[in-house]
């Protein structure tokens, strides 16, 4: 079994320290996992998402890239990215990525946009703020993965997320640049049955 590491930050860690509690994460779980997602875009954690911005973002990539290179077994380090980027940071990212040689993205995390929900304005408002998953995700996460996959010619894997509940969301992602997927959504509504699922066709 592949089991995956997805690091942050606390709360309570000023983003000018974020740095170290990712450093914190990567040591304690390195013996433990085969590969690592920086998680940089959570809505649910206050200010995370700041740490996205180039020079922000490449302290922390860099940092672990040199901690990891110390290590006599390297892990493949990954970047999970909002779907709520906009386009010039987008490509900050994708560049920074190229850049120091990361091993793949994770597009994407939960959006904070509520475009694509049926739900009255009002009841949304009730419900309040937090990162929204699953299919009203899944246009913009397709379109992202598509982008990169087509901005740095499949040199970078990508590894998509958001709104796959069947065999045909599980095709269309990978025909647009996936090197895998990932489940999250679906699980919570169907189960792990769901893998069986989306595999039977």
């Amino acid at each position: 079994m592949i089991i995956g590491g997805n690091i942050g930050k606390n709360k309570i860690t000023p983003n000018e320290d974020a740095w170290k509690d990712y450093e914190i994460c990567f040591n304690e779980l390195h013996e433990m996992v085969d590969y690592f997602v920086v998680n940089v875009s959570s809505p649910n954690t206050p200010g995370l998402r700041d740490l996205q911005q180039k020079d922000s973002l490449k302290k922390i990539l860099t940092h672990l890239q040199s901690i990891n290179q110390t290590k006599k077994n390297q892990k493949p380090l990954l970047l999970k990215i909002s779907p709520d980027l906009n386009q010039n940071d987008l490509d900050d990212v994708i560049d920074l990525a190229l850049e120091i040689k990361l091993d793949g993205l994770v597009a994407a995390n939960t959006t904070i946009s509520r475009n694509h929900l049926i739900t009255s304005k009002n009841e949304i408002e009730k419900i309040g703020a937090g990162g929204l998953s699953g299919k009203p995700l899944k246009e913009e996460s397709t379109r992202i993965t598509n982008y990169i996959f087509k901005k740095t010619n499949g040199t970078i894997p990508v590894i998509s997320s958001g709104g796959i509940f069947t065999t045909n969301d599980a095709k269309e992602k990978f025909e647009k640049g996936a090197a895998l997927i990932q489940v999250w959504t679906g699980f919570i509504y169907e189960g792990p049955a769901i893998v069986k699922k989306i595999l039977s066709k």
